[in-house]
């Protein structure tokens, strides 16, 4: 989806690579809050870190750092893939993160290999898409 998503345009690309900083932003915040809850204060090294990264950020043209970074079912929506990502998305998570039900079939090796399969082939199928995309958008550059 990201790759597809850069690849439309400079401004989603843009986007992209602002919300790295926005994801550090946020990624130190949870661990300052959770320092602040077991410690019951701040921790001042960690942030001054946040605080020149939000100048850093500001150098950048991103005014405010803040936990708002596009989610990638907001990228599949701009794309015309929501439901696709939706539904693909319940499947992988699934995979990803065991729920009750999986965790109860751990040891159902033959007959979660249709599904190893289905994992296997859409895998290497999104794999050659984003090549293909990134191919593309290389022969743009060169030419």
């Amino acid at each position: 989806m990201w790759i597809e998503y850069c690849e439309k345009s400079d401004a989603n690309a843009k986007r992209f690579r602002d919300d790295a900083m926005r994801d550090m932003y946020g990624w130190a915040t949870a661990i300052h809050k959770l320092y602040q809850e077991k410690r019951g204060k701040d921790n001042l090294s960690l942030k001054t870190s946040m605080g020149n990264l939000k100048k850093f950020a500001a150098t950048k043209g991103i005014p405010a750092l803040e936990d708002d970074f596009k989610r990638v079912s907001e990228a599949a929506t701009t794309l015309g893939l929501g439901n696709r990502f939706v539904n693909l998305n319940k499947l992988y998570s699934k995979f990803a993160h065991p729920t009750a039900g999986l965790v109860h079939t751990v040891r159902a090796i033959e007959p979660d290999e249709e599904m190893r399969d289905m994992f296997f082939i859409d895998g290497a199928t999104l794999a050659l898409r984003s090549l293909q995309i990134i191919y593309g958008g290389i022969k743009k550059w060169v030419a």
